[in-house]
């Protein structure tokens, strides 16, 4: 797996998980909660923004975090994802510029 394809799949569960949240079939408990507001249309839109921006910091974040380039919490240090060869995929910078264009492109 390249860096590319690993931000991909988490910029993929971030669009899930949004989507999840904001569904109106009350499958997940963020949903029901949502539900349960009462809002309007226009209230839903901009729940929803607000929801995707901070998904969008969450996730991009975490990223970071795990690519050595931030930190998480209070520590900053070289972590490694490696795939199932071995090979790595996120650490010492590989996927900052990918996680920034993947989650920030349409910002």
């Amino acid at each position: 797996m390249t860096p590319a394809e690993f931000v991909a799949h988490w910029r993929t569960e971030k669009d899930e998980m949004l989507r999840l949240f904001m569904g109106e079939a009350g499958v997940s408990l963020v949903s029901q909660k949502i539900s349960s507001m009462g809002l309007n249309d226009q209230q839903v839109v901009a729940l929803r923004e607000v929801l995707d921006t901070a998904l969008t910091d969450a996730f991009y974040s975490l990223l970071l975090g795990l690519d050595g380039v931030s930190s998480i919490g209070t520590e900053q240090h070289d972590y490694q994802v490696l795939d199932e060869n071995g090979l790595v995929i996120c650490g010492e910078g590989r996927v900052e510029a990918e996680a920034y264009a993947q989650f920030h492109k349409d910002a």
